[in-house]
C-alpha cells in the first residue's frame, strides 16, 4: 500500500482480462480495472490501492475501499489511476467498507506534483461512506490518492542517493514479513561519548506527511552546511527511513 529525488516510479499497465465497454456494472477483482468508453480506472503502478471496482455508467466508475486484511488499522486509503479514451468530465465514486472518508483528495498527471481536490467536486454521502469525485480528463492520465505517492522505490533511491557521501553508511538490518529489505544509513559523531539521534519513518505506511518530514530533516542534517557538520561531531545519526515497506 509504499519520494529532488525520483519520487515515484509507474509500472506499465500489465495485461489483464479486458473489462467490455458497457454501461451495464462490471465488477472486476484486486489487480485489474474498469473501463468505459470515457475512461479507464486501474490500480497496476507502485503504491496503488483499491479492493475493486465496477461501471456505474459511461462517465462513472466506482471503487471500493476496505483493508487489506483483519485486525488491522482500518484508515481508508486509496489511490488510483484513470486514462482518459477522450476528453471531459467524469465521476470517481468511493465506496467505503469500514471506515468512512477521511483523506482529502489529491491529483497529479505525474506523480510528482499533488495539488488537493477542490471541495465543490467532492460530494460526501451516507456519512462518509460513499463519496463522488468530479474529475476533468483532457487527454492523459490523472492519479487520485488519498495522500502524496512516496514508494518504496522512492525510498530506496533517496537512501542510496545519501549513502555516496563519504561521512554516511549505508546497512540492511532485515527484510520484512514479504521479503522486502530494510535499509539503515548512519554516521558517527567526531567527539568523545556522543548521544544518538534515531528517525524512524513509514511505521504505519498510509502517513507519507511525516515521511516527507522526516526526509526533509534529514536532508539537512546530512548536507555540507557548517550547521549540519556541527550537528553530526556531536550526535550519532541513524536513520531507518522505510520501516515497514510492506505496507
Amino acid at each position: 500500500m509504499i519520494r529532488s529525488f525520483a519520487f515515484m516510479a509507474l509500472a506499465l499497465t500489465t495485461a489483464c482480462t479486458q473489462v467490455p465497454v458497457t454501461d451495464a456494472p462490471a465488477t472486476i477483482v484486486e489487480g485489474e480495472f474498469c473501463q468505459t468508453e470515457a475512461f479507464k480506472v486501474d490500480a497496476d503502478f507502485s503504491a496503488a490501492n483499491m479492493a475493486s471496482c465496477s461501471v456505474l455508467a459511461s462517465d462513472a466508475i466506482e471503487i471500493l475501499l476496505q483493508p487489506e486484511n483483519t485486525p488491522i488499522n482500518a484508515s481508508p486509503w486509496y489511490a488510483v489511476r484513470l486514462t482518459p479514451n477522450q476528453p471531459g468530465n467524469v465521476r470517481l465514486v468511493l465506496q467505503y467498507d469500514v471506515h468512512p472518508h477521511r483523506y482529502k483528495p489529491k491529483v497529479s498527471l505525474d506523480g510528482t506534483s499533488w495539488t488537493v481536490l477542490p471541495d465543490d467536486r467532492v460530494d460526501v454521502k451516507a456519512a462518509g461512506y460513499r463519496v463522488t469525485l468530479e474529475l476533468e480528463l483532457d487527454g492523459q492520465p490523472l492519479f487520485v490518492s488519498a495522500q502524496e505517492l512516496f514508494t518504496n522505490e522512492a525510498h530506496d533511491a533517496w537512501t542510496r542517493a545519501h549513502a555516496t557521501k563519504p561521512f554516511v553508511t549505508m546497512s540492511d538490518i532485515g527484510v520484512s514479513i514479504e521479503g522486502r529489505k530494510i535499509s539503515m544509513i548512519e554516521t558517527e559523531a567526531s567527539t568523545e561519548s556522543p548521544k544518538t539521534v534515531m528517525l524512524v519513518g513509514r511505521q504505519h505506511p498510509p502517513e507519507v506527511t511525516g515521511a516527507l518530514a522526516m526526509v526533509s530533516f534529514s536532508d539537512e542534517v546530512l548536507s555540507d552546511s557548517p550547521l549540519a557538520q556541527q550537528f553530526r561531531d556531536r550526535f550519532d545519526l541513524i536513520i531507518i527511513p522505510n520501516l515497514n515497506p510492506d505496507g
